[in-house]
């Protein structure tokens, strides 16, 4: 009875670590990653922001990064191209 009792000890303490090995990775897969937007300044580039409002440096608007800009530029005179 007692060699049955030490071999059940080993096998338990054997799989204990492989068992919370899983429920880790099972907690890990349920994280939720929250990306959030990021905002910058035309003017200051560097300096990046996770919020709209007014460049805190020189005061002008912060753009969503990634947000496209258009800006109408006047074509090329000579070959219709527009000007970057």
């Amino acid at each position: 009875m007692k060699m049955k009792n030490i071999v059940m000890i080993i096998l338990l303490a054997s799989i204990m670590p492989t068992v919370s090995m899983a429920m880790g990775q099972l907690h890990q897969s349920k994280q939720i990653v929250k990306i959030h937007d990021v905002y910058y300044c035309p003017m200051h580039p560097q300096n990046l922001y996770d919020h709209p409002g007014n460049c805190p440096i020189c005061g002008m608007k912060l753009i969503k990064k990634g947000a496209e800009v258009s800006q109408q530029r006047p074509a090329c005179s000579c070959c219709n191209m527009k000007r970057s």
